[in-house]
C-alpha cells in the first residue's frame, strides 16, 4: 500500500518498493485522519463487493511503532487525543476501524497484539497466536476467541523431526499434537470456555515452493484440525480409536494418502525430497 500511496505513510518523504522478502518491515502507515479516512473507504468497497460480511479481520501484529515515535506530527496528533504512548495510538486507531466496521454490520477480528493493546470493542474477535494464556485473558476480558496458537496450529512447521522434511520452522507439530488440542480447556470456566468460538490452522507460504508441498503441510493435519474444531477436543475422540469419527493421529501418512487419493497408491504421501527439488502439484487435489 505505501508502495502506492507514500503519503500514507509515517515517513511520507521516503520512497517504498513492494517488499521482495518476508518478515516484519518497519514501515508503516500513519494513524493521522487521512489514513483513517482512506481505510474506511477501502473497506467500504470491499463489503460492497461481497455483499453480507459478518467478520472483517483488520490484523494488528507485529506492528513496529518507531516510526509514529520518531514523527512530530503524529506525536502531536497523540498528544492532541490525550494519549500517552504510542502503543495507546495504535490501540486507538484499531479502536477507530473497528467502529467504522461496526457502522457497516462487521464484527472486527484482531491478531492478540491488538488485544494486549487494549481499547478493543467488546464485541471484536480475537485470534490469540501467542498461547493459551493470551487466548484465556481475551475470553475473560469478554472477547470471542478464534483459537490459532502457533502450537499446535501452525502448519508451517514440520510435521515430523525428520532430516526428510521439507525446510520448515521450529520444532515438529505433529499429527497427532493438532489432534490433541484442547481450543477450550477444561480447566476455564464454562464462561470462558464458551467464549472460544473456532479454530484456525495456519500455513504460512514463505518456505512452501509449490503445489506438492502445500498438500504435505496442509493434510492430514487440516483434518485433525477438523475434528478438534467439530467435537471441541473431547478426550474421548483423542485417544480412542474405536470413535466414530476417525481418529486422524492414528493415520499413518501412507494410508492416509491411499484413501485420499487411491490413484497414487501407497507411500504416494511421503514428503517431498525438499525445497531445492521442487516438485509439480499433485494431481490429486482436496
Amino acid at each position: 500500500m505505501l508502495a502506492a500511496y507514500p503519503s500514507l505513510a509515517s515517513r511520507p518523504q521516503e520512497r517504498y518498493e513492494v517488499l521482495d522478502r518476508w518478515g516484519i518491515s518497519s514501515a508503516i502507515l500513519s494513524p493521522l485522519p487521512a489514513t483513517v479516512d482512506f481505510l474506511t473507504t477501502v473497506f467500504g468497497e470491499i463489503a460492497d463487493a461481497l455483499g453480507d460480511v459478518p467478520y472483517f479481520h483488520i490484523g494488528g501484529d507485529e506492528c513496529v511503532l518507531d516510526d509514529w515515535a520518531a514523527s512530530a506530527e503524529i506525536s502531536a496528533y497523540q498528544a492532541s487525543l490525550g494519549l500517552e504512548s504510542t502503543g495507546d495510538l495504535h490501540a486507538w486507531f484499531l479502536r477507530r476501524l473497528a467502529d467504522a466496521l461496526a457502522e457497516r454490520g462487521s464484527r472486527t477480528v484482531v491478531w492478540d497484539e491488538a488485544f494486549v493493546s487494549g481499547r478493543l470493542r467488546p464485541d471484536t474477535i480475537v485470534m490469540p497466536w501467542r498461547g493459551e494464556h493470551v487466548a484465556r485473558r481475551a475470553a475473560a476480558a469478554g472477547h470471542d476467541v478464534v483459537a490459532t496458537p502457533v502450537f499446535p496450529m501452525y502448519f508451517d512447521y514440520a510435521e515430523a523431526a525428520s532430516p526428510e522434511e521439507p525446510a520448515g520452522l521450529g520444532d515438529a507439530i505433529t499429527v497427532a499434537d493438532v489432534a490433541a488440542f484442547a481450543p477450550a480447556p477444561s480447566e476455564w470456566p464454562e464462561e470462558e470456555r464458551a467464549r472460544v468460538i473456532g479454530v484456525q490452522f495456519q500455513l504460512w507460504s514463505e518456505r512452501i515452493p509449490d503445489g506438492r508441498t502445500l498438500d504435505y503441510r496442509a493434510w492430514p493435519r487440516g483434518c485433525a484440525a477438523a475434528e478438534v474444531a467439530w467435537t471441541g477436543g473431547r478426550p474421548g475422540l483423542r485417544t480412542s480409536s474405536a470413535a466414530s469419527i476417525p481418529i486422524w493421529s492414528g493415520w499413518t501418512r501412507s494410508a492416509w494418502s491411499t484413501a485420499r487419493c487411491p490413484a497414487r497408491g501407497p507411500g504416494s504421501g511421503a514428503a517431498p525430497d525438499g525445497v531445492a527439488t521442487a516438485r509439480a502439484p499433485s494431481p490429486c487435489t482436496t
